[in-house]
């Protein structure tokens, strides 16, 4: 059955006797993992080449903050980062939530990932599994 992040929260503070402030971290925590990582998985598996970007939530609560470690990666400056899909972005997460990534990076972030598809210098996709361009060049407009 779906689980909502409310109810998520009450299971959460439920079972480990925690504070709402504490399930409401974890929660946005884990979600914001779990959904990136699903998208990441996803496009290992697309045809054609493609690469990641990062996306900040753009708001005035995004890192750093007096809050924050003071290692902690500037998730606004990142915005629109462009990297290769099996590449590791310049906070040292291959994608926001990245369980592998310092905390610092990943607790309430609330970043996302969106993807990119490679095209060669004509403007054709390329086959992930060839590395090399599908179609005939884009036209060029004069």
């Amino acid at each position: 059955f779906p689980v909502t992040i409310r109810t998520a929260q009450e299971i959460i503070a439920r079972g480990v006797d925690l504070n709402r402030m504490r399930a409401v971290r974890i929660t946005r925590t884990e979600t914001v993992r779990a959904a990136n990582l699903g998208k990441w998985s996803a496009a290992k598996n697309f045809q054609f080449l493609t690469d990641k970007v990062w996306v900040s939530a753009g708001d005035n609560r995004v890192r750093p903050q007096p809050n924050f470690s003071p290692g902690a990666a500037n998730h606004i400056a990142m915005n629109g980062q462009r990297i290769g899909l099996n590449e590791t972005f310049s906070n040292g997460c291959k994608f926001p939530g990245d369980p592998e990534a310092s905390p610092d990076e990943t607790i309430q972030c609330r970043c996302t990932l969106i993807f990119r598809q490679v095209k060669d210098s004509e403007g054709r996709p390329i086959l992930a599994s060839t590395g090399q361009p599908v179609g005939r060049p884009a036209r060029q407009l004069a």
